[in-house]
Protein backbone atom coordinates (compact mmCIF):
# COMPACT_ATOMS: atom_id res chain seq x y z
CA UNK A 1 0.00 0.00 0.00
CA UNK A 2 2.75 2.48 0.81
CA UNK A 3 4.01 2.38 -2.78
CA UNK A 4 0.74 4.08 -3.74
CA UNK A 5 1.81 7.17 -1.80
CA UNK A 6 3.53 9.03 -4.59
CA UNK A 7 4.69 12.58 -4.89
CA UNK A 8 2.78 14.68 -7.41
CA UNK A 9 4.82 16.45 -10.05
CA UNK A 10 4.90 20.21 -9.92
CA UNK A 11 5.05 20.46 -6.13
CA UNK A 12 8.04 21.10 -3.94
CA UNK A 13 11.60 21.13 -5.13
CA UNK A 14 13.35 19.53 -8.04
CA UNK A 15 12.56 16.31 -9.84
CA UNK A 16 13.14 12.81 -8.41
CA UNK A 17 16.37 12.43 -10.41
CA UNK A 18 18.04 15.16 -8.35
CA UNK A 19 17.25 13.39 -5.08
CA UNK A 20 18.76 10.08 -6.08
CA UNK A 21 22.28 8.92 -6.65
CA UNK A 22 21.35 7.18 -9.89
CA UNK A 23 23.53 7.35 -12.97
CA UNK A 24 21.96 10.59 -14.17
CA UNK A 25 21.40 12.23 -10.77
CA UNK A 26 24.74 14.04 -10.71
CA UNK A 27 24.39 15.15 -14.35
CA UNK A 28 20.85 16.40 -13.61
CA UNK A 29 22.07 18.44 -10.62
CA UNK A 30 24.90 19.94 -12.67
CA UNK A 31 22.53 20.92 -15.50
CA UNK A 32 20.09 22.47 -12.99
CA UNK A 33 22.95 24.45 -11.43
CA UNK A 34 24.11 25.66 -14.87
CA UNK A 35 20.62 26.79 -15.93
CA UNK A 36 19.84 28.29 -12.51
CA UNK A 37 23.11 30.22 -12.63
CA UNK A 38 22.23 31.68 -16.02
CA UNK A 39 18.72 32.84 -15.00
CA UNK A 40 19.51 33.92 -11.43
CA UNK A 41 20.95 37.26 -12.51
CA UNK A 42 17.60 38.32 -13.95
CA UNK A 43 15.43 37.68 -10.88
CA UNK A 44 13.58 34.94 -12.73
CA UNK A 45 12.31 31.75 -11.06
CA UNK A 46 14.85 28.95 -11.17
CA UNK A 47 14.30 25.23 -11.58
CA UNK A 48 14.10 24.92 -7.80
CA UNK A 49 10.97 27.09 -7.88
CA UNK A 50 12.25 30.30 -6.28
CA UNK A 51 13.31 33.68 -7.56
CA UNK A 52 16.57 35.36 -6.70
CA UNK A 53 16.65 36.77 -3.18
CA UNK A 54 14.07 34.37 -1.78
CA UNK A 55 14.89 31.58 0.63
CA UNK A 56 12.72 28.55 0.10
CA UNK A 57 11.49 26.31 2.90
CA UNK A 58 11.55 22.65 1.86
CA UNK A 59 10.50 20.40 4.73
CA UNK A 60 11.45 16.76 4.99
CA UNK A 61 8.55 14.28 5.02
CA UNK A 62 8.17 10.72 6.26
CA UNK A 63 5.30 8.43 5.31
CA UNK A 64 4.65 5.18 7.14
CA UNK A 65 1.87 2.63 7.27
CA UNK A 66 0.49 0.43 10.01
CA UNK A 67 -2.25 -2.14 9.82
CA UNK A 68 -4.95 0.45 10.60
CA UNK A 69 -3.61 3.82 9.38
CA UNK A 70 -1.10 5.88 7.43
CA UNK A 71 1.22 8.31 9.21
CA UNK A 72 2.67 11.39 7.53
CA UNK A 73 5.13 13.56 9.41
CA UNK A 74 7.11 16.62 8.41
CA UNK A 75 9.77 18.72 10.08
CA UNK A 76 8.50 22.30 10.17
CA UNK A 77 10.81 24.18 12.55
CA UNK A 78 9.44 27.55 13.60
CA UNK A 79 5.92 26.91 12.25
CA UNK A 80 2.73 26.71 14.27
CA UNK A 81 -0.71 25.37 13.40
CA UNK A 82 -1.59 28.84 12.04
CA UNK A 83 1.18 28.60 9.45
CA UNK A 84 0.18 25.21 8.01
CA UNK A 85 -2.82 24.10 5.91
CA UNK A 86 -3.67 20.44 5.31
CA UNK A 87 -6.40 19.42 2.85
CA UNK A 88 -7.57 16.31 1.06
CA UNK A 89 -9.45 16.16 -2.21
CA UNK A 90 -9.95 13.09 -4.39
CA UNK A 91 -7.38 11.09 -2.37
CA UNK A 92 -4.79 13.85 -2.87
CA UNK A 93 -3.33 15.00 0.45
CA UNK A 94 -1.96 18.55 0.15
CA UNK A 95 0.19 20.24 2.78
CA UNK A 96 0.91 23.97 2.43
CA UNK A 97 2.77 26.28 4.73
CA UNK A 98 4.72 29.48 5.03
CA UNK A 99 7.48 30.62 7.32
CA UNK A 100 7.52 34.40 7.38
CA UNK A 101 10.64 36.42 8.00
CA UNK A 102 10.72 38.12 11.37
CA UNK A 103 11.34 41.80 10.73
CA UNK A 104 12.55 43.91 13.60
CA UNK A 105 13.09 47.44 12.35
CA UNK A 106 14.31 48.69 15.74
CA UNK A 107 17.28 46.32 15.84
CA UNK A 108 18.97 46.70 12.48
CA UNK A 109 21.99 44.46 12.41
CA UNK A 110 24.89 43.99 10.05
CA UNK A 111 24.86 40.23 9.60
CA UNK A 112 28.11 38.37 8.97
CA UNK A 113 26.26 35.09 8.41
CA UNK A 114 22.57 34.55 7.74
CA UNK A 115 21.44 30.96 7.18
CA UNK A 116 17.81 31.12 8.28
CA UNK A 117 15.29 30.14 5.61
CA UNK A 118 11.92 31.70 4.92
CA UNK A 119 9.27 31.19 2.29
CA UNK A 120 6.37 28.95 1.43
CA UNK A 121 6.08 25.33 0.42
CA UNK A 122 3.45 22.98 -0.96
CA UNK A 123 3.59 19.21 -1.21
CA UNK A 124 0.96 16.77 -2.42
CA UNK A 125 0.73 13.00 -2.06
CA UNK A 126 -1.68 10.55 -3.68
CA UNK A 127 -3.26 8.31 -1.08
CA UNK A 128 -4.67 4.83 -1.64
CA UNK A 129 -8.41 4.39 -2.12
CA UNK A 130 -8.79 2.88 1.36
CA UNK A 131 -7.85 6.21 3.04
CA UNK A 132 -10.64 7.58 5.23
CA UNK A 133 -10.72 11.32 4.42
CA UNK A 134 -13.45 12.00 6.98
CA UNK A 135 -11.28 10.93 9.93
CA UNK A 136 -7.92 12.57 9.16
CA UNK A 137 -6.26 14.27 12.14
CA UNK A 138 -3.31 16.68 12.02
CA UNK A 139 -1.28 18.17 14.88
CA UNK A 140 1.84 20.31 15.22
CA UNK A 141 4.11 19.95 18.24
CA UNK A 142 7.68 21.20 18.64
CA UNK A 143 7.95 21.96 14.93
CA UNK A 144 6.81 18.52 13.76
CA UNK A 145 3.58 18.07 11.80
CA UNK A 146 1.89 14.71 12.38
CA UNK A 147 -0.97 13.58 10.14
CA UNK A 148 -2.85 10.37 10.87
CA UNK A 149 -5.02 8.95 8.08
CA UNK A 150 -7.12 5.99 9.16
CA UNK A 151 -7.80 3.20 6.70
CA UNK A 152 -11.37 2.35 5.76
CA UNK A 153 -12.60 -1.09 6.66
CA UNK A 154 -12.46 -3.27 3.56
CA UNK A 155 -15.91 -3.63 2.10
CA UNK A 156 -17.15 -7.15 1.79
CA UNK A 157 -18.07 -8.15 -1.74
CA UNK A 158 -21.81 -8.34 -2.20
CA UNK A 159 -22.97 -11.57 -3.69
CA UNK A 160 -26.25 -11.69 -5.52
CA UNK A 161 -27.71 -14.97 -6.57
CA UNK A 162 -29.19 -14.80 -10.04
CA UNK A 163 -32.02 -17.13 -10.87
CA UNK A 164 -31.53 -19.18 -14.01
CA UNK A 165 -34.72 -19.73 -16.02
CA UNK A 166 -35.45 -22.12 -18.83
CA UNK A 167 -36.51 -20.72 -22.21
Amino acid sequence: MIRNLIRREGYGDASPATRTGGPFGDLHRQMDALINGFFSGYGMPTLGGRAEGQNFVNPSFEIAETEKEFHVSAELPGLTEKDVEVSMEDNLLTIKGEKKEEKDEKKKKNYHLYERRYGSFQRAFSLPENSDADKIAATVKNGVLEIVIPKKEPSKPKTKKIEVKAK
